[in-house]
């Protein structure tokens, strides 16, 4: 049977030529999981095309190999060659493990249908002040002024809106940080998964890295999906997260984290002209 958001949405699998080896994996548990999918899928990524059994993969291609393209850039333009009002916004280490929830999936795209002044409905939850409106099942409103209004978890988007959201010079972090900033001036309703709700997708604790932790895989994680359904990854180009070195570092004290030598250069980096440049462009109307 046909879903009613196949003709309404696009599923868009953001990534990036060097996240190659996720994409098996991903459309692996995506089909596992999801079942009768026939969603039009668009892989966001900069020169290579790829095909899945049993799925409808576009690729455009929008770029030549090597080619250092700006994330906003690129996810612009990839929005603006999808016809569809919605899309369904993933990242490629978004590995499903357990079935989706896909009447209420059907649901959300619904009430997008009918209240056109809502941008979004993710499908994680965000922040700890937002208002409780008691107005859809499972969600709650983002207030004006909050961190992670923009953010790149799991959601529905309106389309065009979204594409208004990006900036086309920003990186993820810059898109989730600083779009949050500007997110305060923009009149839509944002929507968020209240926390402890019935998740509609699961794909592990996004805080921890899902499968990737840190540009690593993370290995009690992936190692479920290796075992479940022998994926056969080389693992070494990747290689594993370190958490002993991960556990070290999140119980170092404030003090020894703001002077540690890697803050500091990450601190000293933020502060040159080009980057205050780069705020500026985010920030202003």
């Amino acid at each position: 049977m046909k879903h009613e958001s196949s003709d309404l949405c696009t599923f868009l699998l953001s990534s990036y030529d060097n996240g190659e080896d996720c994409w098996n994996a991903f459309f692996t548990a995506l089909l596992d999981n999801w079942k009768n999918f026939d969603m039009k899928v668009v892989l966001n990524t900069e020169s290579k095309s790829y095909e899945f059994p049993g799925i409808n993969i576009t690729t455009f291609s929008l770029f030549k190999p090597g080619v250092n393209i700006p994330w906003g850039f690129r996810l612009i333009e990839t929005l603006k060659r999808i016809k569809t009002k919605y899309i369904l916004f993933f990242l490629e280490d978004f590995w499903l493990d357990s079935e989706v929830d896909v009447d209420f999936f059907e649901k959300t795209i619904r009430w997008m249908e009918e209240n056109p002044d809502i941008a979004t409905f993710s499908y994680y939850p965000a922040g700890n002040n937002n208002i409780k409106d008691n107005v859809f099942e499972r969600f709650e409103l983002r207030p004006a002024k909050c961190e992670f209004k923009l953010n790149a978890q799991a959601a529905v988007w309106r389309r065009e809106k979204l594409i208004s959201f990006i900036r086309p010079h920003e990186n993820p972090w810059e898109f989730e940080v600083w779009g949050s900033k500007r997110a305060a001036r923009y009149k839509d309703r944002f929507y968020t998964l209240i926390r402890g709700a019935e998740p509609v997708f699961s794909y592990g604790d996004p805080m921890e890295g899902c499968i990737i932790h840190r540009g690593k895989w993370n290995k009690d994680a992936v190692m479920k999906f290796e075992r479940k359904y022998s994926l056969g990854i080389d693992y070494s180009i990747r290689g594993f997260e370190d958490y002993e070195t991960v556990r070290r570092l999140d119980n170092q004290t404030f003090f020894e984290k703001l002077m540690s030598p890697s803050a500091v250069k990450r601190k000293l980096s933020r502060c040159t002209p080009y980057q205050w440049y780069r705020v500026w462009k985010s920030l202003k109307p």
